[in-house]
């Protein structure tokens, strides 16, 4: 009976993490290969997290976006009518403008973004697991990842790790 349940232990844990991750290159690697990332973003790649970091006070605050996009490649109708899932966890030393962190769907001429949106009453230096689990339209015609961070200050620091987009 031990023996049973342990198959069935490791079965289950096999196959709950076996989905696969959506998004190319999660952690950056290679000048962010994969990835459109907005012209002067102030996002690096270090040691597998994203960091997100705010621009010199000498910039127009209405200068100070940063975005970095990246389009599911699967034709549309793989993601019709499914559950899905973005998770990551995340770390927001200092925040005083917003971090959004989200998939983009796209159906007809309308699009919703499934995510999360931090400002800086969230700020926190542990790190917060965070899962966004979302079912997508019947006529979803395009998925994309999306990260945006606006009106960050020269110290903000927003660190993200485990990112993760997938099937349930």
């Amino acid at each position: 009976m031990k023996t049973m349940l342990a198959a069935l232990c490791s079965l289950a844990v096999s196959v709950c993490f076996c989905a696969e991750n959506l998004i190319v290159n999660p952690g950056g690697e290679n000048n962010f290969k994969g990835f459109w990332k907005s012209p002067g973003a102030k996002i690096s790649a270090e040691n597998g997290l994203l960091v997100l970091t705010g621009k010199p006070e000498s910039q127009k605050k209405e200068e100070n976006f940063t975005k970095l996009m990246q389009i599911v490649k699967r034709p549309s109708e793989e993601f019709r009518n499914k559950k899905m899932v973005l998770s990551f966890q995340i770390r927001l030393e200092k925040i005083s403008g917003s971090v959004q962190i989200a998939v983009r769907e796209a159906f007809g001429d309308k699009a919703l973004y499934h995510g999360k949106i931090f400002k800086s009453l969230d700020a926190n230096t542990q790190w917060q697991k965070i899962s966004v689990p979302f079912t997508t339209r019947a006529n979803t015609s395009a998925l994309m990842f999306y990260l945006s961070g606006g009106y960050l200050a020269p110290d903000d620091r927003i660190e993200i790790k485990d990112l993760t987009f997938s099937e349930q």
